[in-house]
């Protein structure tokens, strides 16, 4: 009778719930009335120890706990599958991608080859018509046209042998170079094709220390970017060339603001006998794929709002 809160429940037929003590121990009581004929004759009481509750309240936080970081963990897993499936599935996508350039590259030597045999016997009975043979009339004619027939043999002789250069051997054979020296001189001999062109080349080399490379197989995969660039851009254009180390890596950048490359191509511009350009082979970019792929390096290429940017990622070691 004398405690409030059983009085309150009693009046207001309400069941109610309170922290209280009993024998020396903190717990949680539920009271609720009890009626009897119609009339609340007394109130149904259930304590619950403190301590119990709390280890009870412990076993759910740690088990909302467990559930959430499974879910975690199956969320991280989940993702971490996907990114296996798409690096695994990258990789062989360029895996059957070399395994087709080098089918291709086979096929082009043999081809090469073939053409140059009957190119040398071409060659030699010209040479000989022009020294052994002499005409009663119209001499002046007949040796320029001799001239221009071995002039343009030689030009098919020239792109027979670099079919030939793509299609071999890219394994590099490595030396250590000034990196600086080697990149300088390479822009060196090429300025001098952009100013018979009008072309603007600007150069920021900042690079300093030792490369291990293939000097001439790179200074080649270089040289045919570089040409490529040349090649469209239009007089008064610009084409920009950037080397900086980040690493152990040597960063080459080309950039010329000529046409871009069709979309349609941009994936394929490193396959044989690809071009952008009317003329032309499509094997100078295809080589320099080649040569850098076998330095364990990278070529990219991708169109800007103003031209074309090459990005080539070369291991100094």
């Amino acid at each position: 009778d004398s405690d409030p809160f059983l009085q309150n429940v009693l009046t207001t037929s309400r069941p109610d719930v309170r922290f209280a003590a009993f024998q020396n121990e903190r717990i949680f009581e539920l009271a609720y009335p009890f009626p009897r004929m119609g009339k609340f004759g007394g109130v149904l009481r259930i304590g619950l120890p403190l301590s119990e509750y709390k280890e009870l309240s412990t076993v759910v936080v740690w088990s909302i706990f467990s559930n959430i970081l499974l879910a975690l963990l199956a969320i991280f897993a989940i993702f971490a599958l996907g990114k296996v499936i798409s690096r695994t599935t990258k990789m062989r996508r360029e895996h059957e991608r070399l395994v087709h350039l080098r089918s291709l590259g086979e096929i082009v030597a043999a081809v090469a080859h073939e053409i140059r045999n009957p190119l040398n016997a071409v060659s030699i009975s010209l040479q000989r018509l022009d020294v052994e043979f002499q005409p009663t009339d119209d001499t002046d004619d007949y040796h320029k046209i001799i001239k221009s027939a071995r002039t343009q043999t030689k030009n098919i002789d020239d792109i027979v042998r670099e079919f030939i250069a793509v299609a071999g051997n890219v394994s590099p054979v490595k030396s250590e170079v000034d990196i600086q020296d080697f990149l300088s001189q390479i822009c060196q001999n090429f300025a001098g094709l952009a100013i018979a062109k009008k072309i603007e080349f600007i150069q920021k080399i900042n690079v300093d220390g030792l490369a291990n490379i293939d000097t001439d197989k790179i200074s080649r995969a270089i040289w045919n970017v570089l040409k490529n660039a040349l090649e469209a851009t239009s007089e008064n254009g610009t084409i920009e060339f950037s080397a900086e180390i980040i690493g152990d890596k040597s960063i080459l950048r080309i950039f010329d603001n000529g046409e871009k490359i069709p979309a349609d191509m941009l994936d394929r511009i490193f396959e044989p006998f690809i071009s952008e350009k009317g003329s032309g082979t499509g094997i100078g970019l295809f080589y320099a794929y080649r040569i850098i792929n076998a330095h364990e390096g990278t070529i990219t290429v991708q169109n800007l709002t103003d031209g074309v940017e090459f990005l080539i990622n070369l291991p100094l070691k």
